[in-house]
């Protein structure tokens, strides 16, 4: 009904109103075009060889877990805690809570999870051209739009298996929703705004970042609503909100013992006092914060904004807020584990970009001249996404065929229904950071279906794997041979000689089976 009253008005409107018509047509089928050819081109085959796999891994077995166990988003399990009720500490599971019962429906696979990532960046594009709607031109707006589909980080994850796509949908949502509050205040708005934080900082912490952002463009742009009891209380209910299920995941810790570094335990993200004034550290950042974060089309913005005097107060909030967010999180955003961190500067490049674009539309003298700059930006945006797109294919993907070999040899000899213990080739304890590190790789539980206990590879002696053999473990496995054969722990081979029968040995890894 909708479509053929939109066919209606298209036919029988004024000429502008038509060509404004057949443009948001033309940019929705771009929109989706642009999902077409990355779940169809540019998917990976094997998230556990892709960029981020460790992490994919991780979030896939959750899904994989909820699936065939205990569905519970509050109550997530991973494969390397034990064989059962390996619940960990971590952020809410609403994303592999929607990839099981996807799974459920259409069995399992690592699709579902890539096709919602996806779809999360849809509609981020098209709720961004839709802020951008109320402020700039169309054209601005368009081609705004159309070049986040072209940053690094929108291009990566979605098609990963990972919940920062959606919590950047939400984080996007939160944006658009607060700016209409500000500059119209509703206590609908108001309340979608809060929804849609609460989302985004309950799936990635990191995404409260757009809450500082918030605060201070109330500050910059309609103090006033200060003096709104509302406003406040809808902060204090999504940080009560927020804080209520974390305090919940460090319960899961302080049950359990397993955690992805939350609240409690785990590795840190932020750097000691002595990291802050590491010349390379910041050296580092920089490159990150351009390669993934505001990209060149933001630096193209935020240097023509400033040439022009036109940095005003949005731009800044979102400059402190994203600022604040690298030094937070420096340990990681510094270089490839943080990558996908990056994420939420998107919002500042595509804003600066289409401002910016809006700012020369007005200052051209001809409809000709309008077209070029269109026709120009839109075949820069084609060219940068082309040649992200073809980064998906090769960036962050190691070469894993003895990892993916030692898989199948696990799977020849462990049936699944037995505990395992593997040996990560990660230690547990970071020196230059001065901090725990996360040493807990799932990927071989993860490809071989198994479940049970991981050690990191600086774990000496034989007190840990003798805990995991009382506990029920029977089978013990080595990612390659490197630490057996530069003669490291001799104590722990020789008690693994005598308390088990070698099943397999080969230049991938070794695999035994306890007596």
């Amino acid at each position: 009904m909708s479509f053929s009253l939109g066919a209606v008005v298209f036919l029988f409107s004024p000429g502008r109103q038509r060509l404004y018509f057949f443009l948001h047509l033309l940019f929705i089928a771009f929109v989706l075009l642009w999902g077409f050819v990355q779940f169809e081109l540019f998917r990976p085959e094997n998230i556990v060889n892709d960029w981020m796999g460790w992490r994919q891994a991780d979030t896939q077995s959750i899904a994989l877990n909820f699936l065939n166990g205990r569905f519970n988003i509050f109550y997530p399990e991973v494969n390397w805690a034990g064989p059962v009720n390996a619940f960990v500490e971590t952020e809410l599971q609403l994303y592999t809570g929607a990839i099981a019962l996807m799974m459920a429906v259409f069995g399992e696979g690592e699709w579902p999870g890539q096709l919602l990532s996806l779809l999360s960046m849809i509609f981020a594009s098209l709720a961004i051209f839709y802020c951008l709607r109320k402020r700039f031109s169309l054209w601005a707006s368009i081609l705004g739009a159309l070049s986040l589909l072209s940053f690094r980080g929108v291009v990566f994850l979605s098609t990963s298996v990972q919940p920062d796509a959606l919590a950047f949908l939400f984080c996007v949502l939160s944006f658009v929703f607060f700016l209409d509050y500000i500059e119209t205040p509703k206590r609908r708005t108001l309340l979608w705004y809060g929804l849609f934080t609460a989302l985004a900082g309950l799936i990635k912490p990191t995404a409260l970042s757009i809450g500082i952002a918030q605060g201070l463009m109330v500050l910059l742009i309609n103090v006033h609503l200060l003096r709104r009891p509302l406003l406040w209380a809808t902060w204090a209910a999504v940080l009560l909100v927020i804080a209520a299920y974390f305090l919940h995941a460090a319960s899961i810790y302080n049950t359990y013992g397993y955690t992805f570094g939350i609240l409690s335990g785990g590795d840190s993200k932020s750097p000691k006092l002595e990291h802050l004034i590491i010349p390379w550290i910041y050296k580092d950042l920089i490159k990150q914060c351009i390669l993934w974060g505001v990209n060149i089309f933001g630096i193209f913005g935020a240097v023509y904004l400033l040439i022009r005097g036109k940095i005003k107060e949005i731009e800044v909030a979102l400059v402190v807020s994203y600022s604040m967010l690298c030094l937070a999180a420096l340990r990681y955003m510094h270089d490839e584990f943080g990558e996908h961190y990056h994420v939420y500067a998107v919002v500042l490049g595509v804003w600066l970009f289409a401002k910016a674009i809006d700012d020369i539309q007005v200052r051209l003298k001809s409809r000709g001249a309008t077209l070029a700059l269109v026709l120009l930006s839109f075949f820069a945006i084609i060219g940068h996404y082309t040649y992200q797109a073809n980064q998906r294919l090769t960036y962050g993907r190691d070469d894993l065929k003895p990892l993916l070999s030692l898989a199948e040899e696990m799977k020849k000899v462990i049936p699944s229904s037995e505990a395992i213990v593997i040996r990560s080739a990660e230690n547990s304890y970071n020196k230059f950071w001065r901090t725990v590190n996360n040493f807990e790789d799932p990927r071989l539980f993860y490809l071989s279906r198994t479940k049970g206990w991981i050690m990191a590879n600086d774990h000496i002696g034989v007190e840990r794997i003798q805990k995991h053999w009382q506990r029920g473990a029977k089978y013990y496995v080595e990612y390659l041979n490197e630490r057996k054969d530069s003669g490291v722990d001799v104590e722990f081979y020789q008690w693994l000689q005598a308390h088990a029968q070698l099943l397999y040995i080969g230049q991938n890894g070794m695999i035994y089976q306890f007596q």
